[in-house]
């Protein structure tokens, strides 16, 4: 599948998380700044929503490279729930989970449905996915969740779900 400037939602991907990218070295030489004491637990809360949004119209939309900045060096991501999933880590290991899900694919979409402020460091949203498979040819439509948690403004852990049911229960929600 084609963007529209020619790469491929694949090449976007290893884009994005390219170590060569300005962005990555923005990245590699920024400090965390210490939260503000005013931010209450709402605005903080509201804050993380943003960020997160901003995180995957990135990834899902032209500029890819800019959802760098909001991930921390040491960010984890967890796609146990796949049938191939396992806990990825760093910045590679994020782009190599990304890398190896959307290669499977010869067209591969996902929208964003929603997203639920959970509390001061976590965020809830819920996606739909379809694709058709590389060499099998079958088509795939699913709607999950991810957990996704936030620390003094960036994404340390990202947890996918292809149920809703039990990410609801991760962050305390019940079904």
């Amino acid at each position: 599948m084609e963007s529209f400037d020619g790469e491929t939602r694949v090449e976007q991907t290893a884009a994005w998380l390219s170590p060569e990218r300005p962005a990555a070295a923005r990245l590699a030489g920024a400090r965390s700044r210490p939260r503000p004491v005013m931010n209450t637990w709402r605005s903080m809360s509201q804050q993380n929503v943003d960020a997160v949004k901003r995180l995957m119209d990135a990834f899902l939309g032209a500029e890819p490279t800019s959802a760098l900045e909001l991930l921390d060096p040491e960010v984890e991501f967890d796609s146990s729930a796949r049938p191939d999933g396992r806990l990825w880590s760093g910045h590679e290991g994020v782009r190599g989970a990304l890398l190896e899900w959307t290669s499977a694919w010869e067209d591969w979409s996902m929208e964003i449905e929603s997203y639920l402020d959970v509390d001061d460091e976590r965020v809830l949203f819920y996606w739909r996915e379809q694709g058709t498979g590389k060499g099998s040819g079958m088509r795939l439509q699913q709607a999950g969740a991810t957990v996704v948690t936030l620390r003094d403004g960036r994404v340390v852990r990202l947890r996918a779900y292809v149920d809703r049911s039990p990410a609801r229960a991760d962050v305390g929600l019940g079904d």
